[in-house]
């Protein structure tokens, strides 16, 4: 979530190119998703927890029962110490399967954010490759644009001091 909070540190997006905002702007979206998915996941395990502890009460109040009425028949008790375990048994079923889902679907979420960041990484790779050779093309035209102007002076020297129209004087630098 650090990450989520170094993307909107940028001070001026203005300066981005178009693809590095939309990168930016992407890398914002998944964070988004990402905390809407955590926050959905922990909506449900707060849901879960709160039926496990109702569950809970539930079978603690049935042991009191138990306690109370044991006397009375013994049979009852079977059966309720029977219905204790299969409540037990069942949450404690629904909540490895709970377990189970939770870190399956946050791998799974995990991957899928991870393969966003490697492509979008590999495209800024790519841009930032491209800005480089650009930038070397036009340090070469840099230099072959000085190359011809001095060739240029060097000949205007060349003509002004041989050649001068008809009834001019020769020109002096």
């Amino acid at each position: 979530m650090d990450q989520c909070n170094a993307v909107t540190t940028v001070k001026d997006e203005s300066s981005l190119t178009p693809g590095e905002q939309r990168i930016l702007a992407l890398m914002g979206q998944g964070f988004q998703r990402l905390e809407q998915r955590q926050q959905v996941l922990e909506n449900k395990l707060e849901a879960q927890s709160k039926q496990l502890e109702a569950q809970t009460k539930y079978l603690l109040d049935l042991t009191a029962r138990v306690s109370q009425e044991a006397a009375a028949s013994k049979q009852r008790d079977r059966q309720l110490s029977a219905d204790i375990q299969r409540l037990r048994e069942q949450a404690e079923s629904r909540d490895i399967d709970w377990r189970q889902t939770f870190h399956r679907e946050m791998n799974a979420f995990r991957v899928e954010v991870s393969e966003k960041f490697d492509h979008h990484n590999t495209r800024l790779e790519m841009l930032e490759q491209g800005i480089e050779r650009t930038n070397t093309g036009l340090r070469h035209l840099d230099q072959g644009l000085d190359g011809v102007q001095q060739e240029q002076r060097k000949l205007s020297t060349l003509l002004g001091r041989e050649y001068t129209p008809h009834g001019q004087p020769p020109l002096t630098t």
